[in-house]
């Protein structure tokens, strides 16, 4: 508030769970790799280590950020805070790397000289400081910065440095990027909806459709898809299907247990299909028991659905005896 202050996802085949014998078929973004001490920023192929991670999120529409997320890259705990000030006063030292977005100072930063202790890396022109005043946003002198856009005291904006030998070229390049798992968790945008069925005959299907209401406000990005079941199955993941009926409809449930946001996803289980729509991808659960499973591996980009569009999750069981079926997606939303 101004006035105020890839993800690649993988097919992985053949999972052994605990005692008893159950084969995953599951869709998931790949974790960042983790250095003992740091965070990890990800930007598809290469990764940052990071003593403090910020991110800010815009709560009123303005454009600017109107609190601050700080992640401790050692103890993996975040922070909430109200100013950008106070935000960087908490993440004082090491490699500090502040997300892209809009942020405002309301006074200048650092007041004591942080050379040697601290350094500020921004994700290129798209991480901008603002100051509330009649004054730099960020002493230079004071403090190592490198690959963000800061306000001076007469109003003008300075480039930092840019420095492509670091990181800072790949990460503009990137910035359309987001740490999609963790800070849409964070601010209370992630959701995860599930079911299982049981006993499913022979030749028989279990169905869930996702669903963005055409009303919505919202894109949908769905992360992974899970798909567990304890014998042999085709999977079909289809776009935009019509059905007549269903069995029931599936609440999604926060993945922040703390936050208090409604998805806009409406969600659906046993879903009798009138129309395929537009097939997306295709899988199969694994046959066989213990060592002799078999399975492969395949990758497909994240699906977005936009406003009045739907994403179809359909197991059919082609074993000879019952089995049961766990169907599991993760995903996260976005204003439009």
């Amino acid at each position: 508030m101004r006035s105020g202050g890839h993800a690649l996802l993988v097919l992985s085949l053949a999972m052994l769970a605990c005692s008893s014998i159950m084969f995953a078929v599951t869709f998931v973004a790949l974790p960042s790799p983790r250095r003992p001490g740091a965070s990890v920023i990800s930007a598809w192929s290469m990764s940052v280590p990071a003593n403090y991670v910020l991110v800010g999120e815009d709560m009123d529409g303005d454009g600017f950020a109107d609190v601050v997320y700080v992640r401790d890259g050692t103890t993996g705990r975040v922070a909430r805070f109200q100013t950008l000030d106070d935000a960087l006063s908490c993440a004082n030292s090491g490699l500090v790397f502040l997300k892209s977005g809009k942020y405002v100072l309301h006074s200048t930063f650092p007041r004591e000289n942080m050379t040697g202790r601290m350094k500020l890396v921004g994700e290129g022109r798209t991480t901008v400081i603002y100051s509330s005043g009649p004054f730099d946003a960020l002493n230079m002198t004071l403090l190592p910065v490198e690959d963000l856009v800061y306000q001076r005291s007469d109003g003008s904006f300075a480039d930092a440095s840019f420095d492509p030998n670091v990181f800072g070229e790949m990460l503009r390049e990137n910035t359309v990027d987001r740490e999609i798992n963790y800070w849409k968790a964070v601010v209370g945008r992630s959701f995860v909806i599930s079911y299982r069925f049981e006993s499913i005959p022979s030749e028989g299907n279990a169905t869930v459709v996702i669903a963005n209401p055409s009303d919505s406000g919202v894109y949908i990005t769905i992360e992974a898809i899970v798909v567990t079941g304890t014998g042999q199955g085709k999977i079909d993941i289809m776009t935009d299907v019509t059905f007549d009926s269903h069995a029931g409809t599936l609440t999604p449930r926060n993945r922040n247990l703390g936050a208090t946001t409604a998805s806009s996803v409406t969600a659906y289980c046993g879903a009798h299909l009138s129309s395929l729509g537009t097939p997306y991808m295709y899988g199969v659960l694994p046959g066989g028991s213990g060592k002799y499973a078999t399975g492969d591996t395949m990758s497909y980009a994240v699906c977005i659905l936009d406003e009045g569009h739907n994403v179809c999750i359909v197991v059919e069981n082609t074993s000879t005896s019952d089995i049961d079926v766990a169907i599991v997606v993760f995903y996260f939303e976005d204003e439009k």
